[in-house]
């Protein structure tokens, strides 16, 4: 920890560590920046299943990356099957208003490329719900029953 400021993100074995000392972590959530960067982000996940008795993750994701979101999901289903899983996907606006408010063209359609994918895993896995996210803001206001 003395060299935090050098180093991005903390190691795995640093993340063992946190994950002896938090006994009875019921809840996890892994956030900030996007979590699915993170190869070993199944890992994390067991770490905490194993050392702190997490039985409920939350993911947020930007769902940006369909396939790799997908894979690292299937892979902490397989891994924790005794853990509850809710992946969270972020719905600001249909179409180009989830483009425009998110400022990534072409956003909408990677969000319904990843919800697909991920609703097909739920055929194989019972242990993970799918959420969706919005931001309310002056540019959706108006729309909110037409994303609901």
């Amino acid at each position: 920890m003395d060299d935090f400021k050098n180093r991005k993100e903390l190691t795995l074995l640093e993340i063992e560590k946190i994950a002896r000392g938090l006994k009875g972590l019921t809840y996890l959530t892994l956030s900030g920046g996007e979590p699915t960067l993170r190869d070993d982000l199944p890992q994390i996940v067991s770490l905490f299943s194993r050392y702190s008795n997490t039985q409920f993750v939350t993911l947020p994701t930007n769902g940006l990356m369909p396939e790799r979101i997908t894979g690292l999901a299937q892979r902490m289903f397989e891994d924790n099957p005794g853990v509850s899983f809710r992946i969270v996907l972020p719905l600001d606006g249909l179409a180009g208003l989830h483009d425009y408010i998110r400022g990534v063209p072409g956003n909408f359609e990677k969000f319904k490329e990843t919800y697909t994918l991920l609703n097909k895993l739920r055929a194989r896995y019972t242990n993970f719900d799918i959420d969706i996210g919005t931001v309310l803001s002056k540019f959706n206001s108006g729309k909110i029953s037409e994303i609901i």
